[in-house]
């Protein structure tokens, strides 16, 4: 099962949240000024009613 799952999101969640340091993960707030990806870029994978950087906030 791990072999075929690791790479989704829901499982690494489950890993992170149920592994040995789950205060290992945070969230992003801001972007690092190299950082090749745009909002446009993702816009299609966020909801209808928000960019990504009100999702940085």
């Amino acid at each position: 099962y791990i072999k075929e799952h690791w790479k989704e999101d829901v499982f690494f969640g489950h890993q992170i949240i149920n592994g040995a340091n789950p205060r290992m993960i945070h969230k992003c707030r801001k972007l690092p000024s190299n950082f090749a990806v745009q909002g446009d870029m993702v816009q299609d994978f966020l909801h209808p009613n928000t960019t990504l950087d009100k999702e940085l906030e």
